[in-house]
């Protein structure tokens, strides 16, 4: 996933970003997709011994690995957005500098 590349270019900043949108975006999309499922089984876990439910650990470890999933996910994207704020910062200072030291030269090429 492209949230894991390093920021050491403008493009891959770009990459990085556009996916970073791409996941918050799919945030809220996700929430009203499993916070039903979430509800539906919270319901499940409260009244499973009184229905004489079967337990299934395998779904049971599928459903929590879903969940560990997507906040792993979310919190690699909240980092790496952090990351590439202070590199962006960064990279707009030495811009400015280049910027200054080009005028300055421009301004003495045309003074000789």
């Amino acid at each position: 996933m492209m949230i894991d590349l390093e920021s050491d270019s403008t493009e891959t900043l770009v990459s990085i970003m556009s996916e970073i949108k791409s996941v918050r975006n799919k945030e809220y999309e996700m929430k009203l997709v499993i916070a039903p499922i979430q509800d539906m089984y919270k319901l499940v876990d409260k009244y499973k011994q009184q229905l004489e439910l079967e337990y299934n650990q395998t779904e049971d470890e599928k459903r929590k690995e879903l969940q560990n999933n997507w906040n792993d996910l979310l919190r690699k994207a909240n980092l790496k957005f952090d990351e590439i704020r202070i590199t962006e910062t960064d990279i707009k200072k030495t811009l400015l500098l280049n910027i200054s030291e080009l005028k300055n030269k421009i301004s003495n090429f045309k003074h000789d």
